[in-house]
């Protein structure tokens, strides 16, 4: 029998057995790399931007490994899903401002998207305070115990209030530096680069794809040009209206007013003002008569250009947490608090598919004051790989203080530079330095 064929049958043995590793691959000095679009791992999903390490390479497929829980998973990745992430010395002016466990995940995001440039917004607010404020003000969609406050609904048929352990958890602006959501803190002014086409296909598949019926206009014409006079992000405007009425809600329908129930149907495409019901959004339709869908976009438009964006809630994080000035929780766009995170994620979705990911980007991220190392997700079962290397939600081990005595390629990883080597976590260790050589 060939020796090939051999290697084949022990490595589908190994894989019937359970067994991961299977050493007919060349091996590599181990590196990190980051996938570059959702991909199937040995029954994992990794999304984009997680890291993995790489030590071996078969073919087109890289041998490499995560950790889910301070367990290690290794196999087989096509070398198409993954980039290798190289450490950028010049990047590092950049994040100077930054305190450490913001820079590895800056790092990764610079890997990916290197037309991104960041900004700190220090807020001089602190944390566990500020968490607090919120939690009294924010909901979110979900029955499970360890994510609400009570179970007592609030608003409509699943909305609770949110628990504290939520609200840091969303509040923690490291949480959101992975590449799905880190667009929750681009500055939404007006970018010219973004064309109708672009818009419209933004918009297929959703209840405003085509004609707006009643303007007999391009729906994404009408996000274009309320974008251009409003000096707003079209992108904004698309993934605002989105994310408010999936499903066909009130303020697409159209809607009366409570004190009108037979008068004319209002609009109310963004919900501005639905503090705790889509019928209060109709109301304050209704009191600047936005009695078409045109009005409705183009003067919604004017709205959050006027009272959030030149107000300093210039992007989807502040409109939601308005940590901008010392009174937070005072002039909040939305209550749902992870709404920063899913309208951020179409966002991204929106910018691939037009090919829009790579151009220059301004991204202004939150600093407070006295954060804790790490906020972990309230559902223990779900595990986070945002901001540090495969950790677990349960990491407390700082990397900087601890890697001597630690396992090299188990519990971080070196890249070696000329003058210094660059010491990432793995495991559930946490954050990276630099050791001089």
């Amino acid at each position: 029998m060939e020796k090939t064929s051999i290697i084949k049958i022990v490595c589908v043995l190994v894989l019937l057995l359970g067994v991961h590793q299977c050493t007919s691959y060349k091996e590599l000095a181990p590196h990190i790399f980051l996938v570059k679009e959702n991909t199937s791992f040995l029954n994992q999903t990794l999304t984009m931007g997680q890291p993995l390490v790489v030590e071996g390479q078969r073919g087109s497929q890289y041998y490499g490994y995560i950790y889910v829980n301070g367990e290690k998973k290794e196999g087989y990745i096509s070398s198409r899903n993954v980039i290798a992430y190289v450490f950028d010395e010049s990047f590092e002016k950049e994040i100077t401002s930054f305190p450490d466990s913001y820079k590895q995940s800056l790092r990764f995001l610079h890997a990916l998207y290197p037309e991104w440039h960041y900004v700190p917004l220090n807020t001089s607010l602190d944390f566990s305070q500020t968490a607090s404020i919120f939690q009294s003000k924010s909901l979110i969609d979900t029955n499970d115990s360890s994510m609400i406050a009570s179970p007592n609904i609030i608003e409509g048929q699943t909305w609770c209030r949110v628990s504290l352990n939520a609200a840091r958890y969303f509040l923690d602006p490291r949480n959101g530096l992975d590449a799905y959501h880190a667009l929750m803190f681009e500055k939404l002014t007006y970018n010219p680069s973004e064309t109708l086409q672009e818009g419209k296909r933004m918009l297929e598949g959703t209840e405003m794809s085509g004609i707006e019926p009643q303007s007999k206009k391009d729906w994404a014409e009408l996000y274009r040009y309320s974008a251009e006079v409003n000096n707003v992000s079209m992108s904004l405007l698309i993934t605002r209206a989105i994310q408010e009425q999936t499903g066909g809600g009130l303020g697409l329908r159209g809607g009366h007013a409570r004190n009108n129930p037979q008068g004319p149907l209002f609009y109310n495409i963004y919900n501005i003002g639905a503090n705790s019901s889509d019928q209060d959004g109709i109301d304050f339709a209704a009191s600047r008569n936005w009695d078409t869908r045109e009005k409705a976009i183009l003067y919604g438009s004017k709205y959050l250009m006027n009272n959030y964006i030149t107000k300093g809630q210039d992007s989807l994080y502040l409109q939601k947490f308005d940590v901008h000035n010392n009174n937070p929780g005072h002039h909040y766009y939305m209550s749902n608090i992870r709404a920063p995170y899913s309208e951020a994620k179409n966002m991204l979705k929106g910018y691939i598919s037009n090919y829009m990911d790579h151009v220059k980007r301004i991204l202004e991220i939150p600093l407070y004051t006295n954060m804790p190392v790490y906020n972990a997700y309230p559902i223990s079962t779900d595990i986070n790989y945002s901001g540090t290397i495969m950790k677990n939600p349960y990491c407390e081990y700082q990397i900087e203080n601890t890697y001597k005595n630690l396992t090299e390629n188990v519990d971080y990883i070196s890249i070696n530079h000329k003058t210094y080597t660059h010491i990432v976590g793995l495991n559930n260790y946490y954050g990276s330095c630099d050791i001089p050589k």
